[in-house]
């Protein structure tokens, strides 16, 4: 127990919070358990924990390469973590049906609607943890997992689904009476049990199941002894970015249906209006001095996380908000990535703004390069832009321009980039390479490659227009800030395989874009052969 619960402190906490912080301050140490494919072929008898929450845990370490593994990337360690990661889980769902099991109604189902389930009774995975909200944190951790590592949304949002209805049923989500040593556990069990269940429609691009800002939510937020606001600030973002997927999903049909945009105006506004001092605040805290110290009981890295993630989240929204003004949200990849459409197979019949995508490379016109200036650190250039079309009548009933919502692109695609590079790594001494986990943020990845290609692909045709070295200075930002986000899906990849579809490295070729991730065996992963293909049939290369 206390080896898998050191682990879940250096590799997980940090980024899913869901436990309260560890009880001592000492250093914790990485004692992880180096296991071999022949152990998990003949049954490991050895390893048999009836603790929910502890096989979640195990599951996602298990996903992590041991520093042991002489290679750690060949196809069979990486089927064997695979593998033993999966029957890990499998464990910890059949623990979970166990801990709900009545033994009488087996043998006397007659009796057993009047009998009273007396609990599980066994010692507590954590101290600070009471084992009745073991199973709800073990279903918001699988939550995660069936999204970063099996790639099933589906069975994401019914894990974390599970997970909230358990969690109601324990009353997590009203503030109770109760202030014992438990009372952060509570806490921290419904709050990122409810970041779940928003993620889950994120991903999904559907309504959440709950009402976001439910009356009934009354459950205190969780404390941090190093930053109290920390937590408000990263649930607020939350709350944000689901806003700004249902923008987009609303925007969407409103276009397709033909209907008067004046309602989606008005939200524009306003979402705009609350997006802007998100955006002041989360530039404030990054300016702050990172500590780079190991989980304590002060969890001083874990406020600084909380609210790196929490400007992840608000740029992305705001990406989303300003996509269609900005590029008219014409599709570039060839598979669905969140609420990024696939480019349309040939011979379908699309909405008419996605014709106008040849106007990105054309223009010579304007001075695009100054969107450099907008970028962190400088100020918003007064000079006009050159728009993605001039065609698209829809976009005259928006209260932004298109050069407006580029350069608001520009700078939420840099913040969003300069926050995943803030992120810490695990606090363990390696000499490999050692993965983040709980990769909950990849869709704001995506957001923000997407604006920086659409970008990059204008920064190119002013780029043979010009010399201006603003130009150049963008040109090679936006190429950088795309290198950076591909290191970060990379690392990512490591111990979440689904993550590995997102990855790529973007790199010019010709007239057009042509992208690519050379691999160990020099083949070209999914996601990169997806946008090469895109790229080519809309701009040659």
């Amino acid at each position: 127990t206390a080896t898998r619960l050191n682990g879940y402190y250096i590799f997980i906490h940090q980024y899913f919070p869901i436990l309260p912080p560890p009880v001592s301050s000492t250093t914790i140490v990485d004692n992880s358990i180096a296991r071999s494919q022949d152990e998990l072929d003949d049954g490991d008898v050895t390893f048999c924990p009836s603790s929910p929450l502890s096989l979640a845990i195990a599951a996602i370490l298990a996903l992590i390469p041991h520093d042991q593994c002489p290679e750690p990337s060949s196809e069979d360690a990486i089927v064997f973590r695979r593998r033993y990661s999966h029957f890990l889980v499998q464990s910890a769902m059949e623990s979970i049906d166990i801990e709900s099991e009545m033994p009488g109604s087996s043998t006397s189902p007659d009796k057993a609607l009047s009998e009273d389930h007396a609990g599980c009774p066994r010692a507590p995975f954590h101290p600070m943890v009471p084992v009745e909200l073991e199973s709800v944190i073990a279903l918001a951790l699988l939550s995660i997992y069936e999204y970063s590592q099996r790639g099933n949304i589906a069975r994401m949002r019914n894990r974390a689904g599970q997970a909230l209805v358990n969690a109601m049923d324990l009353c997590l989500h009203s503030a109770g009476e109760e202030y014992d040593h438990f009372e952060e556990a509570r806490r921290r069990a419904w709050w990122m049990t409810y970041v779940c269940v928003c993620q889950g429609s994120i991903y999904s691009s559907t309504p959440p199941i709950i009402s976001v800002l439910d009356p009934s939510f009354t459950r205190q937020y969780p404390s941090i002894a190093a930053d109290a606001e920390a937590w408000p600030f990263f649930i607020e973002s939350q709350q944000t970015i689901l806003r700004a997927t249902q923008f987009v999903a609303d925007l969407n049909k409103t276009l397709e249906k033909g209907e008067d945009l004046q309602i989606i105006r008005t939200r524009m506004q306003e979402l705009e209006s609350d997006l802007v001092p998100l955006v002041a605040k989360a530039d404030a805290f990054a300016q702050g001095i990172p500590s780079f110290n190991p989980i304590d009981s002060e969890e001083e890295i874990v406020a600084e996380t909380l609210k790196v993630m929490a400007r992840i989240k608000i740029n992305s929204a705001r990406i989303k908000l300003h996509r269609y003004c900005a590029f008219f949200d014409h599709p570039i990849f060839s598979r669905k990535h969140c609420d990024l459409k696939p480019v349309p197979l040939p011979g379908s019949v699309g909405r008419g703004r996605t014709a106008s995508i040849s106007s990105i490379g054309c223009g010579c016109s304007g001075s695009f390069g100054m969107m450099i200036e907008s970028s962190p650190g400088g100020g918003i250039p007064s000079k006009d832009l050159p728009t993605f079309s001039n065609d698209d009548d829809a976009l005259e009933q928006f209260p932004f321009s298109s050069r407006t919502s580029q350069k608001i692109c520009l700078k939420a695609a840099l913040n969003i980039v300069q926050s995943f590079e803030a992120l810490p790594y695990p606090f363990v001494v390696s000499n490999k390479q050692i993965p983040r986990t709980m990769p909950s943020m990849s869709c704001c990845a995506m957001q923000s490659s997407y604006a920086l290609l659409m970008l990059r692909q204008k920064t190119l045709s002013e780029q043979r227009c010009s010399n201006d070295v603003y130009v150049q200075t963008l040109f090679v930002k936006i190429h950088r800030a795309l290198q950076s986000i591909a290191g970060t899906l990379d690392n990512y990849a490591i111990a979440a395989e689904a993550i590995a579809g997102m990855r790529g490295v973007y790199t010019p070729q010709g007239l057009g874009l042509k992208l690519w991730k050379a691999s160990d065996n020099g083949e070209a992963d999914s996601l990169s052969d997806q946008i090469r293909e895109s790229i080519q049939v809309h701009f040659g290369g």
